[in-house]
């Protein structure tokens, strides 16, 4: 990891790893690691970024991360009987790993607000609306080659 970058970026860049690894382990305890494995492919990617257009590679994670914290927020209105949004069976394991993706989700968006301010507005936007794209479309896709 590049020293340079701030204490703020470098978590970023921590939390798109641990929210792969933990959807890998999701894949793995759920029988679905194909679908996880096409899933990890944009957090990984805007951790490659990050070093190089920090900027960019910050807002993209902004996106990408703001899925996930979105699907682990619909998960928890299933398992508290509040919505039917994400509905089936969880097992102890997944309903921990919704917690471990949900929290490094939400402190990588807080850190990126406090450290990743520093470029053209237009840059950000699209790098935030490239990056949730992203993520959408690897979630679609994944659930299209392995139903």
């Amino acid at each position: 990891m590049n020293p340079q970058l701030s204490l703020e970026i470098k978590q970023v860049a921590v939390c798109l790893l641990v929210v792969a690894v933990a959807l890998i382990a999701v894949g793995i305890v759920s029988d679905t690691l194909g679908r996880h494995i096409i899933q990890i492919v944009p957090p990984l990617l805007a951790f490659l970024i990050i070093p190089r257009w920090t900027f960019a590679g910050v807002w993209a994670a902004v996106g990408i991360l703001s899925v996930w914290f979105a699907a682990m927020v619909a998960i928890w209105a299933y398992l508290l009987g509040l919505a039917d949004i994400a509905s089936g069976t969880y097992s102890n394991g997944e309903v921990f790993l919704t917690i471990v993706i949900a929290g490094c989700s939400a402190h990588a968006i807080q850190k990126a607000v406090q450290g990743g301010r520093q470029g053209p507005l237009l840059t950000g936007v699209v790098a935030l609306a490239g990056g949730l794209a992203a993520q959408v479309a690897a979630i679609a896709l994944s659930y299209a080659l392995f139903e």
